[in-house]
C-alpha cells in the first residue's frame, strides 16, 4: 500500500482506526497510553504498541473495526479531521501532570501499513542434535 492509501484505510472506522503518537515521555507504559484514550471516549481500543526510539517512546493506537464512538461529539470531530490529514493534541492526565504541565501528545492517523508496523517476526528455533560422545574404553592389560 502506498502512504496515502495507507492513510485513508487507517482512518476509516469499518477498517478499525489505527492512531500513532511519535513522542512519549518513558514515564508513559502501554496501559497508561491505553488509558488516556479510554478517558478520552473515542471508541474500544483493540491494542497498543510501544517502541522506544532513543530516550523516547512512540505508540501506535489500534481500535476495533467499527466501534468508533459515533455518539460522542468530540470524537465524531476528531474523526473528521482525521479525515482531513488533520492531527490533534492531546494533554495526558495522569498523577504527574503538576510536574509536567506543558506535555502533550501529537496523535497522527497512522501512515504505515499497520500488518507490517505492528508485527515482530517469529523468532527461529532450530533443534540442535546432541553430540554423539565417542566411548573410550581404557586398553586391557592383557
Amino acid at each position: 500500500m502506498s502512504y496515502v492509501n495507507c492513510t485513508k484505510f487507517n482512518c476509516d472506522d469499518k477498517n478499525g482506526i489505527c492512531l500513532f503518537v511519535p513522542k512519549i515521555h518513558p514515564r508513559f507504559n502501554f496501559r497508561s497510553i491505553k488509558g488516556v484514550f479510554i478517558r478520552c471516549g473515542f471508541g474500544f481500543i483493540e491494542r497498543v504498541n510501544v517502541s522506544r526510539q532513543g530516550y523516547f517512546k512512540s505508540a501506535t493506537i489500534i481500535f476495533r473495526a467499527g466501534s468508533w464512538n459515533k455518539r460522542n461529539s468530540t470524537a465524531t470531530e476528531v474523526l473528521k479531521r482525521f479525515n482531513n490529514s488533520e492531527r490533534i493534541q492531546i494533554t495526558p492526565d495522569d498523577d504527574k501532570s503538576e510536574q509536567f504541565p506543558d506535555e502533550f501528545w501529537m496523535v497522527f492517523v497512522n501512515s504505515r501499513d499497520r500488518n507490517k508496523s505492528v508485527k515482530a517476526p517469529r523468532p527461529k528455533i532450530q533443534f540442535v542434535p546432541k553430540p554423539i560422545e565417542k566411548v573410550t574404553r581404557p586398553m586391557s592389560p592383557t
